[in-house]
Order: structure tokens, then C-alpha cells, then sequence
């Protein structure tokens, strides 16, 4: 399965640079793509946008997704996966009830009210909608395709509306090839639902009013447009239709899926396009609104009828399937070498008294 991997942003350490080649693609303006500071991750300025292209070298049959992964990112540890309320997800809990489980992310610090891209409101400490770790720690760059143009050996990037990827054909991937519906989990026994009654917003901040989500996450009951200035600042995720609002939104739901492992990857969205041939090239610009001590990186990947790649879940299988071929040898051999005849009875010993 072909799987292309480029590290954007990393520690500033010696031994964790993001480098601008890799195997999997390169990084355009890398020093834009690392956050030095929180405030930095909070301005939303197009001067934080570095630019990622990955070239295809095999064919891709089928669905194409695009990833986003954190390493290390423990979203299995206890404290984390505890400090959330699942009613809050599932539109059952009301104003009033115990937020205890929240521990320690229950009020936000003095923030402003947002709806998309225009804030409001008064600048004071609200509680989180919903509270907890988990739902307050999502994932929030925003990825977006961009139309490149190359003259001789120089690289124009021109900043765009249109998010765009090349074929070898010459046809362009535009905003709508980039989706983002049908990327999370649905579930039998229960759905996420945004909640039935009216949060009070001098009170609450729900995430889709937080200003760290709010041009992720649209306000449940609305069609906000979306909005893509010329240098991305300012700038929405969703480049159509959001994909579902409030807690309802894919975005949200995905990262609340919790990873078993350390390390993190999630789907963004996918091509619409099937088939993409080899030499097909994709450019994305991540816009950076998170501060991370690990690694982040985007990740474009085949899917088979049997999902993704997964390296530890194939190297279970592996070592299951070779220990029950083993014990298949061992009991056939013995089987053969000392063969009992099926109901003997022969050999049991029974008790008279």
C-alpha cells in the first residue's frame, strides 16, 4: 500500500528538526511551519503557513485519505481518556449537572465568543461545552490545497481560493475533491447530538464559540459560508459545506474517538478523486494553531478493503497467526503419531465405589 509521510512541525532540539526534503515529499518555508510560542498559534496570520507537497510514485486504486499524526500524543493514558463527559457528546446533559469528571479543564481562561472567523463579546472566563481534556485538546490546524505554478527554476506560490492538486493529465483537484464528510465512526448503540436546549453564553463557551475551534466547529443550526482570504488568515476549514456542526461535526468526532497507542493518526478528509496515477502531485498548506512538544505531520495514504496501513495491528496478526500455525503442526503431529479413536473409552479408569 503506498503511504507518504512529511513531518511539518517539530521541537526546536538538534535531534528533531524538520528537515525541508523527506521521503515522502517536501516542506516549503519549514521555519513557518514550527510555533515558538502560544501567541503565535492564536493569531491566525497567513505569516504561519508553510506549504507541503507530496508526489505520488505509485498508483493509488481507490479512495485516497489525507491523515493528520501526533507522536507522541497519549490519548490512552488514563487521566486523559477519563477527563471528558460522554453525555455532553450525546446531547443528555443539562445545565446543572456534575462536571466533576471534567478535572482539571473545566473554565476557560478570559476569551472572547466566535462565531467562524468574527468575534464577540464579552472578554471573560466561561465553562468549557464540553468540559474535559479530551474535547478541549482537538486537533486544530487546517489543512488546505494550493495551486502552484513553476517558471524555469523558480517556484511562484500563488495563494488562492482554489485548493488544488496536479494530475500527470494536466487535471486539477479543486475545494470540492477535498472531503471531509464520511470520515467518522457511526455507531449502533448511540450518536453524537448537539444538545436540545439553549446554552446560556454568559455562562458556557461552547466549542464552536471557542476561538481556538470556532473556524472548525460551526454553531449548531447554522450554514456558515465558508471564508478563504488570499494569505489564509482568517481563514475557515471547511472550503464548502462544514462536515456537520457542533458536536456533531466530523472533525469533533474523530479526535473523540480515542487512539490506542502513543502515537496519534486521524483521518482529515479524502480525495474524491479515485485512482490518482503515479506522478500526481499535492500540495497542501497547513495553517498552524497548536503549540506541540512532538511531531506533526500529514500523512496521504491508500485505503483497502481492509482500511489503512497499520503496522503494529499487522505485526499482531503476524505473531497470532504464526503461533496458531504452530500449535495446528503440534497437535496434527501428534494426532498423527498417537491417533485415538474417536468416543474410546478404553483408556478411562472408573471409579466402582
Amino acid at each position: 500500500m503506498s503511504v507518504y509521510r512529511v513531518v511539518y512541525d517539530g521541537p526546536s532540539s538538534a535531534t528533531a528538526v524538520v528537515e525541508s526534503e523527506q521521503s515522502g515529499g517536501t516542506v516549503v518555508h519549514v521555519s513557518k511551519c514550527h510555533l515558538a510560542s502560544p501567541h503565535d498559534a492564536n493569531s491566525f496570520s497567513g505569516s504561519k503557513t508553510c506549504f507541503v507537497t507530496i508526489t505520488l510514485q505509485r498508483d493509488i486504486a481507490g479512495d485516497t485519505l489525507v491523515f493528520y499524526e501526533l507522536s507522541p500524543f497519549y490519548q490512552n493514558h488514563r487521566r486523559y481518556m477519563t477527563s471528558q463527559l460522554p453525555q455532553q457528546y450525546m446531547g443528555g446533559w443539562q445545565a446543572g449537572d456534575t462536571t466533576t469528571a471534567c478535572d482539571p479543564v473545566l473554565t476557560s481562561p478570559d476569551s472572547l465568543l466566535c462565531n467562524g472567523t468574527v468575534c464577540y463579546g464579552a472578554n471573560v472566563s466561561r465553562q468549557h461545552y464540553p468540559c474535559g481534556l479530551v474535547a478541549n485538546t482537538m486537533f486544530n490546524d487546517i489543512f488546505w490545497y494550493v495551486l502552484t505554478f513553476a517558471s524555469a527554476q523558480v517556484v511562484t506560490w500563488q495563494l488562492c481560493r482554489l485548493h488544488n492538486g496536479t494530475l500527470p493529465s494536466g487535471q486539477q483537484l479543486y475545494p470540492t475533491d477535498l472531503l471531509h464528510t464520511g470520515i467518522a465512526r457511526t455507531f449502533q448503540s448511540y450518536n453524537f447530538a448537539n444538545p436540545s436546549g439553549k446554552l446560556d453564553l454568559d455562562s458556557f463557551l461552547p466549542i464552536w464559540h471557542n476561538p481556538n475551534y470556532s473556524r472548525i466547529i460551526p454553531p449548531p443550526g447554522t450554514s456558515l459560508p465558508p471564508q478563504i482570504t488570499s494569505d489564509y488568515t482568517n481563514s475557515t476549514a471547511w472550503t464548502t459545506s462544514a462536515p456537520g456542526t457542533g458536536v456533531e461535526n466530523e472533525f469533533f468526532r474523530v479526535w473523540v474517538n480515542l487512539a490506542a497507542g502513543n502515537v496519534v493518526r486521524k483521518p482529515y478528509g479524502r480525495i474524491g478523486v479515485r485512482d490518482l496515477p503515479a506522478g500526481t502531485t499535492l500540495t497542501f498548506a497547513p495553517f498552524m494553531k497548536a503549540l506541540l512538544a512532538g511531531t506533526k505531520a500529514i500523512v496521504v495514504g491508500e485505503v483497502a478493503w481492509f482500511g489503512s496501513e497499520n503496522v503494529a495491528l499487522g505485526g499482531v496478526f503476524l505473531v497470532v497467526g504464526s503461533l496458531c500455525l504452530v500449535a495446528t503442526v503440534v497437535f496434527a503431529y501428534k494426532a498423527i503419531r498417537n491417533p485415538r479413536r474417536l468416543g474410546d473409552v478404553t483408556t478411562l479408569k472408573w471409579k466402582l465405589h
